[in-house]
C-alpha cells in the first residue's frame, strides 16, 4: 500500500514538472514572438524602441557614452515585390538581415522598423567610429544579396548620433532625413551629413516614446 501511494506520488510529481516544463517553454515561445520578428529575427518595432529608450537615458546619465544610429531602407523594395512576388521580397528582408547580424556586437541593437527598413542602434560609437562600419555594411550587401534575377540588392543608410537630452523622434527623424538624402542622392550610399535648416522635414511617426527614460 504503502509502494503503492509513492509510486502515484512520484508520477503525479513526474507529471506536474513535465505540465510545467511545457507552459514554460510555451511562454518563452510567445515572448519571443512578441518581440522578435519571425521572418528576419530582428527585434520588433515596439520592442527595438524601448531598448533604444533604455539607451537614450543611460547616454544622458553618462556623457561619454556615445549612441550612434543607422537607419536602412532597402533601394526599390516595391519593384522587388512587384515584379518577382512576395516570397522573393521575403528571401531579400531575410538575406539583408542576415548581412546586418553578421556585423552586430554584443549590446548593439537591430530593429525592423517595419516593411524594408531596419534600424541599427550602436552604443559605445560616436558618429565617426559608426561611419566604417555603415559603409562596410552596405558594401557587404550589395556584395551577397542578389535578386532572384541576380540583380545585386542595395541599400541607402542615414547615420546619426544621438545627442543627450533630445526627443527619441527628432533622433529617429534626423536618421530618416539623411536616408532619404542617401536616395536623392543615387541610393546604394551611407549619408552622415547634417541637414541644412533649408532642407524639408521628413515626417516620421510619432512614438509613445518620445523621450528618453528619466530625462
Amino acid at each position: 500500500m504503502f509502494l503503492s501511494a509513492l509510486f502515484a506520488y512520484g508520477v503525479a510529481v513526474a507529471l506536474a514538472w513535465y505540465h510545467y516544463r511545457v507552459i514554460h517553454a510555451y511562454q518563452i515561445r510567445l515572448t519571443h514572438e512578441a518581440v522578435l520578428d519571425g521572418l528576419t529575427g530582428a527585434l520588433r518595432r515596439k520592442a527595438g524602441l524601448e531598448q533604444l529608450s533604455k539607451l537614450m537615458a543611460q547616454a544622458v546619465r553618462i556623457p561619454e557614452m556615445a549612441v550612434s544610429i543607422a537607419l536602412l531602407d532597402i533601394d526599390d523594395f516595391k519593384r522587388i515585390n512587384d515584379q518577382e512576388g512576395h516570397q522573393s521580397g521575403d528571401g531579400v528582408l531575410s538575406n539583408v538581415a542576415e548581412s546586418i547580424r553578421s556585423i552586430v556586437r554584443k549590446g548593439d541593437l537591430f530593429v525592423r522598423l517595419g516593411g524594408e527598413e531596419f534600424l541599427l542602434v550602436m552604443p559605445g560609437r560616436s558618429l565617426a567610429e559608426a561611419d566604417p562600419l555603415a559603409e562596410n555594411l552596405r558594401r557587404r550587401i550589395e556584395q551577397s544579396v542578389l535578386r532572384s534575377d541576380g540583380t545585386r540588392v542595395t541599400v541607402s543608410i542615414g547615420l546619426t548620433q544621438y545627442r543627450p537630452g533630445e526627443p527619441m523622434t527628432d533622433l529617429l527623424r534626423r536618421a530618416d532625413h539623411l536616408m532619404y538624402k542617401a536616395k536623392r542622392g543615387g541610393k546604394n550610399s551611407v549619408c552622415a551629413r547634417e541637414e541644412s535648416s533649408s532642407d524639408p522635414a521628413i515626417a516620421f511617426p510619432e512614438t509613445e516614446l518620445s523621450s528618453p527614460e528619466g530625462a
